[in-house]
This record gives structure tokens, C-alpha cells and sequence, in this order.
């Protein structure tokens, strides 16, 4: 893991892509409101240092000596904005060089076909087969992946997800789509791989260790966003602000925000006001 100097410099790089991320998605929206353009769909993007951040940025599309991994198909609905987007980033950032990661994108749609309306947030390549069945209610296998253009293992996690929360049944050697669907929660967020897919134990650790530091590394910069721009406040201003932020990703417990705020202390990002001491300022 890194530390000292390494992390700290991370940490504000993560930052800075963060407010960046936000204050382009404003921009490209009043762009698009100038020339009174409709995407047709709410769309929001991040854009991210690949140096900066702990995942890879590849697309979907790779090649090596033996195997040909296909192209994800981007779905027409979403295809026009990504294009749009492309070309207007294109024009402010000359030479730069964007790379979707769409294994870690997600969308939320609102099923139109079932007695009751749902709202659900699904990872962009679970969303891809949906749409392709919403053109056509039943199809085969081998229909949805030219469709969608995934490799097999990766389609299978998508379709054993989708027919694990029942919005996709089989039929015979057909998969289609649930019209009679019901479920309690109005709105909720679909699990992107089936739950009964099993790992190595050690690799789901892993996993589980990886996914903490990265949240860790959030809430921390989540804090420094906040504090740096009121420059001062309560602990539990502090506390509510970082889950205000952290909300549409994950749920931060109390006490992994109150383990950040230690490590941004000692990192001299923080201090406690010697006659408040629930009161932290921002050290710039």
C-alpha cells in the first residue's frame, strides 16, 4: 500500500478528479441546453486520472497471442450522449485521450412493462441486455451475445444475475423477459453478479480488502472537499456532509469516517480547534 508522501499525493489527485468530474458535468449540460440538444437520458460521467484511482481502464476490448476478448456493444439509448460527450471533451481537452470503463458504469432505468413501476440502479452491461430484450422480448443465447458483445463468462454473470432477481426467466433454450415481475422495494439497486456464484475464499478477502481501501480512500478525500471548502466545522457536520457525499456509491459506517478523520489529522490536512474540540478546521 502506499504511504506517506505517495498517499497524501493520491489522495488530492482523487480529490481534484472529483470536483473536476462535477463542475464538467455542469458545463457539458449547459453546452448541450446552448444548443437546445436532448440526450433523452440524465447522464453523468467521472472522469478519472487511470494513475490516480485503483482499477484498470480497460473498455472491454483486449487482444492477445491466442484470444480475441469481443467489443462490448455500447446500446443505441446510451451510445448518443457517450458520442456527444466524446466529441465535446474532445474539443476542450485537445489530445487527451478518453477510455470508458463501462465494467464499472451503471444505470438506472424504470420498467415500463410490469402491473407496478420499478426503479432500478444495474451495472451498464446488465442494462445492455435489457434493452436488447425490450426490442425483442425472447431471445437465445447466442442472440443476446452478438447483441451485446460480451465475452462469455462476463455474460453469464449478467444472466445468471438477471434471472437469480427474476426480471429474466428461461424458456427452454430462450431467455425472456419477466412481464409479471413483482417485488416489495419500489426502487433498489440490482446485485451485479448472481448470488450463487461461488469464489475462493481468499480471492473474495482480497476483494473485500480491496473494496475497504477504496472506500477508505473516498471518504478520506470526501472529507477534505468538505472541510476545504467551509474551511470549518462541526464533527457532526463533518459527519453528515461525508455521508451526503458518499450516499450514491455506498453507505459509510460512523466509525470508518471517524477512522479518516484520525488519518487526515495526523496528515495535517485537519485540526481540532483548541477551544471547540468538536470542531475541526481546514489546513490548506
Amino acid at each position: 500500500r502506499s504511504s506517506g508522501i505517495n498517499a497524501e499525493y493520491g489522495l488530492q489527485r482523487m480529490l481534484i478528479d472529483m470536483k473536476l468530474s462535477e463542475d464538467l458535468t455542469k458545463e457539458f449540460d449547459k453546452e448541450l441546453l446552448k444548443k437546445d440538444e436532448k440526450l433523452g437520458v440524465v447522464f453523468s460521467v467521472n472522469i478519472l486520472q487511470s494513475g490516480a484511482w485503483p482499477f484498470s481502464s480497460n473498455t472491454g476490448s483486449a487482444e492477445d497471442d491466442k484470444v480475441v476478448v469481443p467489443e462490448f456493444r455500447i446500446p443505441q439509448e446510451l451510445a448518443g450522449c457517450i458520442e456527444k460527450f466524446k466529441a465535446y471533451y474532445g474539443k476542450k481537452y485537445n489530445g487527451r485521450r478518453l477510455s470508458f470503463v463501462f465494467t464499472l458504469s451503471n444505470g438506472t432505468v424504470q420498467l415500463g412493462y410490469t402491473a407496478r413501476q420499478y426503479t432500478i440502479t444495474m451495472s451498464v452491461h446488465q442494462l445492455a441486455v435489457l434493452l436488447l430484450m425490450n426490442e425483442t422480448p425472447k431471445r437465445t443465447r447466442s442472440e443476446i451475445e452478438e447483441g451485446v458483445g460480451l465475452e462469455k463468462a462476463e455474460l453469464d454473470k449478467v444472466l445468471h444475475s438477471l434471472i437469480d432477481s427474476k426480471l429474466v426467466r428461461v424458456d427452454g433454450d430462450s431467455y425472456e423477459i419477466n412481464t409479471e415481475y413483482v417485488n416489495k422495494k419500489s426502487k433498489f439497486k440490482l446485485p451485479s453478479s448472481s448470488v450463487k456464484e461461488r469464489a475462493d475464499e481468499k480471492e473474495v478477502e482480497q476483494t473485500h480488502q480491496s473494496v475497504e481501501e477504496d472506500r477508505r480512500l473516498y471518504i478520506q478525500a470526501a472529507i477534505v472537499r468538505s472541510a476545504k471548502s467551509r474551511k470549518q466545522l462541526t464533527h457532526n457536520e463533518l459527519i453528515q456532509e461525508v455521508i451526503n457525499l458518499s450516499k450514491d456509491r455506498f453507505t459509510p459506517s460512523v466509525s470508518m469516517i471517524k477512522k479518516c478523520i484520525e488519518v487526515l489529522i495526523e496528515k495535517q490536512y485537519l485540526e481540532r480547534n483548541s477551544d471547540q474540540k468538536d470542531m475541526y478546521k481546514y489546513l490548506a
